[in-house]
C-alpha cells in the first residue's frame, strides 16, 4: 500500500521529493455512526483505515522488513512520512445542512466553525503544542468527560494516542485541551 501511496503521489507531483508529513481531514463520524450518514462515514472511515494501514507498514518496514522485502518494495520502503489524521465533529459547511434536507434523520448539536479546523491544521502542520507527540487530534463540541457522561461545555481537541497493536487512535485514552468556548459555535 505504501509504494501505491506514493505511486499515486508522485504522478500527482513529479520530481518533488516525498512528503515528510501527511495530513489528513477524517471525520469524527470515522470513530462514531449517526443515522443518515452511511456514505458520507464510510468514505471518512476508508480514508482513516487506509492512514492506520500505511502507519502500520511504514513501522514494519523500518523495524522488521528484512533487506530483500525492502529490494522489492523499492524507494518507497524507506519513507518516513508522518500520518497525521484529524478528527473534526460536525462543521458549519452547510454540507450537512444540504444532506438533511431529503433526510428522513437530523444531526443533533452545535457545528464548529471552518476557521477552528483551520487553525488546527495550521498547528498540525507546524507541530506547534501537543502536535509533535501526538498523530491523531479529534475537535469535538461539548465532549463528555473521559470515563464520565459528564459534558464538557466548549470546544476541545482530543489528543488520541495510537494503540500499538491495531495502530489506531485510543479514543479512551484521549487528553482533552479546551480551545473554545461555547458561544463561538454556529
Amino acid at each position: 500500500m505504501l509504494r501505491n501511496w506514493f505511486g499515486l503521489y508522485d504522478k500527482l507531483h513529479p520530481n518533488t521529493r516525498t512528503p515528510e508529513l501527511s495530513i489528513n481531514i477524517l471525520s469524527i463520524s470515522s470513530l462514531y455512526a449517526w443515522p443518515g450518514g452511511t456514505g458520507y462515514q464510510a468514505a471518512k472511515g476508508g480514508l482513516a483505515k487506509a492512514i492506520w494501514s500505511l502507519r502500520a507498514e511504514r513501522k514494519h518496514l523500518n523495524e522488521q522488513a528484512t533487506d530483500e522485502v525492502k529490494k522489492q518494495i523499492g524507494p518507497s520502503a524507506n519513507v518516513s512520512s508522518r500520518y497525521v489524521g484529524i478528527y473534526p465533529d460536525n462543521v458549519a459547511t452547510g454540507l450537512i445542512a444540504r444532506a438533511q434536507q431529503e433526510s428522513l434523520y437530523q444531526v443533533q448539536g452545535a457545528a464548529l466553525p471552518p476557521e477552528i479546523v483551520v487553525q488546527t491544521i495550521i498547528q498540525a502542520i507546524e507541530g506547534r503544542g501537543k502536535f509533535g507527540e501526538y498523530d491523531d487530534v479529534a475537535i469535538l463540541v461539548n465532549p463528555n468527560e473521559p470515563d464520565t457522561r459528564e459534558p464538557l461545555m466548549g470546544v476541545y481537541l482530543a489528543f488520541l494516542p495510537i494503540d500499538e497493536e491495531t495502530h489506531e487512535p485510543d479514543f479512551s485514552k484521549r487528553l482533552l485541551e479546551k480551545i473554545a468556548d461555547v458561544d463561538i459555535l454556529k
